[in-house]
């Protein structure tokens, strides 16, 4: 069982005597796969992801996250001086699905027609939907407060703890730290105005995930505050964040 969290590093690896496609050198074998085709622009290296048990993601194009050609693979490991080629992904981006998969694809016959060589096993995103991102202040006409927008990718009511004492904000002690809850909201498609923004064709229109807007009040002047924030009844929150409130 494989997982990854936002911002891992992950390596793909395309090794063994029998060409296999793995991740993270962890072993699963999937078609035989030529040497010609890294040699060549005639192969794509293709993750999707999902966020139901689907088996053969790849067969529905809205999985379709991104892609490199393996091509381009060769190019970097014969420069580096490699003796495999390997896609290195230096951040895992932040993806609001809970599975995703590696494919290898050759182009066949000098056609449009693509068959694939290879698999990655699926690997699991840890929290991709609880896990906050986006995290930012914004300032309020009170300076006796502030607002802290972050997104998630599953409906929940978002909550901020915050508090002068980092110990009790990292502890969730509810005795020396405040929580507060806020409200969400998101967008679709349909309400972007033109195209591509309102196509949801693989590369276009991107879910947002859920937008969310917790206020921080009753804050003393000129003190250092800290704050994790998260969705209610869930056990991910975000990092410790902290700021200090309007001068008096």
């Amino acid at each position: 069982k494989y997982e990854v969290d936002f911002g891992d590093s992950l390596t793909l690896y395309f090794r063994g005597r029998r060409d296999h496609v793995a991740l993270d050198s962890t072993g699963w074998v999937g078609k035989l796969v030529s040497s010609k085709l890294f040699q060549k622009k005639k192969g794509i290296v293709a993750l999707y992801c999902w966020n139901d048990g689907a088996i053969n993601s790849y067969l529905n194009p809205g999985n379709f996250e991104d892609a490199v050609y393996t091509h381009d693979l060769y190019k970097h490991y014969s420069s580096q001086s490699l003796v495999e080629p390997v896609w290195k992904v230096d951040h895992f981006p932040v993806l609001r699905k809970e599975w995703c998969e590696f494919v290898l694809w050759e182009n066949h016959s000098n056609s449009d027609s693509l068959v694939m060589k290879g698999r990655t096993q699926k690997f699991r995103i840890t929290d991709a939907l609880t896990t906050p991102t986006a995290v930012h202040l914004a300032l309020s006409t009170d300076p006796s407060e502030m607002r802290v927008h972050f997104t998630t990718g599953k409906v929940g009511v978002p909550v901020v703890r915050f508090g002068t004492n980092p110990d009790a904000v990292e502890s969730l002690s509810s005795l020396s730290s405040t929580i507060k809850t806020g409200s969400s909201k998101t967008y679709k498609a349909s309400d972007m105005c033109e195209k591509p923004a309102n196509e949801t064709a693989p590369g276009k229109f991107t879910d947002p995930g859920m937008l969310h807007e917790v206020l921080m009040d009753g804050l003393e002047s000129d003190t250092r505050y800290f704050y994790k924030v998260g969705l209610l009844g869930q056990s991910k929150w975000s990092q410790m964040y902290s700021f200090v409130s309007a001068p008096p």
